[in-house]
């Protein structure tokens, strides 16, 4: 049962509720190179780990090098070093296109909100009738070309969930009417449908689907309630947190660097336990702590580090620049 990237579905929502806030008072240009200086770091330093375990595991490291250099240079197209690169380079195009937005204000971000809301549910709901009811016989056909990597760049297969964290963002800020309800209650809607409808393109039995697809629904559905009621409870909740904030604080930017590194070097690592007779236990063990220890010190050490160097040398050049 394959439940655990439903992650992805998660992180697109918050990124579209987070995003506008990043965009908010900064120019196309500076809003890119605030965004490269927060992920860029992270991605350099695990693409080098998930390189130096791949070598490990496999002693061929020519054969990895292609893969590196993509992600190095954050390439749209992989194969990546590492496997969840794909939806990071989705999470860039939604960023080139807020960037372009820019200019236009709230009422920008509330026309992409909408384009890609519509059009993300036009899509799926496309796939569902050709999957569901076998139109003209192409079920295998739907299924295959649903899952193709060029809905997940164009952002018209996940635009849903960037819609809904946008709309979110919306709200939230006091602009509250009938109709942003309506539709952040149908965005909703779609969104769970949508992770339903894949789970079951993509499971290998109906049982395993319908099992597997109510739980990740299910999941993504609590998050998402989670995120709504720490907007509307975030004045008790901080103060609730109080001495802990730093706490919290790290512990939300760990997340990223753990979402980089649990992939490539937990797979090599598990594998190789499991090749050296570990029951699964201690596998599970071992490898959650090796991932935990390597994001730790990546997001403590060369991440912040890497970020600071960035600020001061990219930044201060921009305002050098914007003097003359």
């Amino acid at each position: 049962m394959h439940i655990g990237d439903i992650g992805v579905e998660i992180f697109f929502v918050i990124s579209g509720f987070v995003i506008p806030f990043s965009a908010a008072n900064s120019r196309p240009g500076q809003f890119l190179l605030k965004r490269f200086i927060r992920i860029y770091p992270a991605v350099l330093v695990s693409s080098f780990i998930a390189f130096g375990a791949l070598c490990l595991a496999s002693g061929n490291a020519a054969s990895h090098i292609p893969a590196l250099l993509r992600s190095l240079t954050l390439l749209p197209v992989g194969p990546w070093i590492d496997g969840v690169l794909w939806s990071l380079a989705v999470e860039i195009v939604f960023y080139c296109v807020i960037a372009f937005l820019i200019p236009l204000g709230a009422r920008g971000r509330l026309m992409l909100a909408a384009w890609l809301g519509i059009s993300s549910a036009v899509f799926t709901l496309a796939v569902a009738a050709v999957f569901y009811l076998d139109l003209h016989g192409l079920q295998q056909e739907a299924a295959s070309s649903a899952i193709r990597y060029y809905w997940k760049i164009s952002l018209v297969r996940h635009g849903v969930f960037f819609a809904l964290g946008m709309l979110i963002h919306d709200l939230s800020h006091g602009n509250s009417d009938r109709s942003k309800r309506t539709c952040a209650i149908a965005l909703t809607a779609v969104g769970a449908f949508q992770i339903v409808l894949f789970q079951h393109l993509s499971a290998p039995s109906i049982e395993l689907a319908a099992a597997s697809s109510v739980i990740k629904a299910g999941i993504w559905l609590l998050a998402i309630a989670a995120l709504v009621v720490c907007i509307r409870r975030r004045a008790e909740i901080a103060s609730l947190v109080g001495p802990w904030a730093g706490t919290v604080t790290s512990l939300g930017l760990l997340s990223y660097t753990l979402y980089l590194n649990h992939y490539t070097v937990g797979g090599v690592v598990g594998s190789a336990l499991v090749a050296h007779g570990y029951n699964s236990v201690a596998t599970l063990i071992i490898t959650t702590s090796t991932i935990l220890a390597i994001s730790i010190w990546v997001q403590t050490g060369p991440e912040r580090h890497l970020q600071d160097k960035l600020k001061q040398l990219l930044l201060a050049r921009r305002v050098a620049l914007a003097r003359t």
